[in-house]
């Protein structure tokens, strides 16, 4: 009986471990995976953003994740302005997308987008050349509107 106690105690010592080194190491089963890499200020509301400037980080995006920490965003850069389209495939929460133009203001803003609104495709108003997702109703609750200057940290650039 002592010996099964034993065993079983060392096995899920081991699953801990298996666990929490799985988390630490590959951005795991734990966590949503967010490296802030960079920081937004819009209308001096700054805000940790991930970048997505290559082909496959912008396909990809936020989908799989199961939620993005608060007051952080995922920045997608594009090379030109355009009226860059996007969906909630394979999104497991909602977000606002904040569409800003070239020469930094908020151009558009789509708020409490959910994942139900796939395949459904939310683009802007105006021609944008960066987009920001954020938590739903982010916008909202920091009064971000259409017009806001927008400031980025001295490491993103196109």
């Amino acid at each position: 009986m002592q010996r099964s106690i034993l065993v079983l105690v060392a096995v899920l010592v081991l699953v801990i471990i298996f666990a929490w080194r799985y988390n630490a190491l590959e951005g795991g089963l734990f966590s949503s995976s967010f490296i802030p890499q960079a920081t937004v200020y819009i209308d001096n509301t700054p805000i940790s953003v991930e970048l997505a400037r290559t082909q496959e980080e912008i396909v990809r995006g936020l989908s799989g994740r199961p939620s993005l920490p608060s007051e952080k965003g995922m920045l997608f850069i594009f090379e030109e302005p355009g009226y860059y389209e996007f969906w909630m495939k394979d999104m497991r929460f909602p977000i606002d997308i904040i569409w800003i133009s070239e020469d930094l203001q908020v151009v558009d803003i789509a708020p409490d987008v959910g994942p139900e609104t796939y395949p459904n495709t939310f683009q802007p108003n105006d021609l944008a050349q960066y987009v920001l997702e954020v938590n739903a109703l982010y916008t909202e609750v920091h009064g971000i509107k259409i017009g806001d200057p927008v400031r980025f940290s001295d490491n993103i650039s196109n």
